[in-house]
């Protein structure tokens, strides 16, 4: 009987599990600006976050390989950004698909902010130590802005910013997901930070005619 536990034991120490990664809401709300006031008018937000959705990652490497790390960043990135540009824009409504340069002339908003996730790159590492280890991970998280106003585009770049995250490896590699969250969320906030800061100081924006 003692036989057999030990086996069980030691089949379950190397079965493989899934670990998810909690990504925590983190709006920008410290944005450099040369400006004191918000952008005037009244702006759309369109946010596509459907390259954020889920998706799994593993640790480099032979150590802790067997584990897999599912990561959804998709809602709290929606969330973000929406309180990130409320924070930067005199009034700002969301919407559920882009809308044209008709429609906003018809509604007499000044323009559509546009939104849309490009890329999560992740590296998941093992750090051994002597007693015990640390799991090591660096997210990148990249990001498109399209702006349009009521005379065609405004604006338009991508940004990209990445993150770090460090947690003790615990047992059967659960550390992971601690670590990949931690550094999910700092590379959030900071792509977030350098979006709002990019749209923050664009004069073009600012320039443009508010009803």
């Amino acid at each position: 009987m003692n036989r057999l536990l030990i086996i069980a034991v030691f089949l379950l120490a190397f079965q493989s599990c899934a670990y998810n990664a909690a990504v925590d809401i983190a709006p920008a709300y410290d944005v450099y600006s040369s400006y004191e006031e918000e952008i005037p008018g009244s702006w759309a937000l369109f946010i596509d976050s459907s390259e954020f959705e889920l998706d799994e990652f593993k640790f480099d490497g032979f150590n802790c390989s067997a584990h897999t790390f599912p990561l959804d960043i998709s809602s709290s990135f929606s969330t973000s950004a929406i309180r990130t540009v409320q924070n930067i824009v005199e009034n700002m409504q969301l919407v559920d698909r882009p809308l044209t340069v008709q429609q906003l002339q018809a509604q007499r908003i000044s323009g559509m902010i546009v939104l849309r996730g490009e890329e999560v790159d992740v590296e998941l590492k093992v750090n051994p130590g002597f007693w015990s280890s640390d799991a090591d991970a660096e997210v990148e998280i990249a990001l498109s802005i399209v702006v349009t106003g009521t005379e065609g585009r405004l604006f338009g770049t991508t940004v990209s910013e990445d993150g770090d995250g460090e947690a003790p490896l615990g047992s059967f590699c659960s550390g992971g997901a601690l670590a990949l969250g931690e550094a999910t969320t700092d590379a959030m906030e900071n792509v977030l930070e350098r979006m709002a800061e990019r749209l923050s100081n664009a004069s073009r924006l600012r320039d443009q005619v508010v009803f």
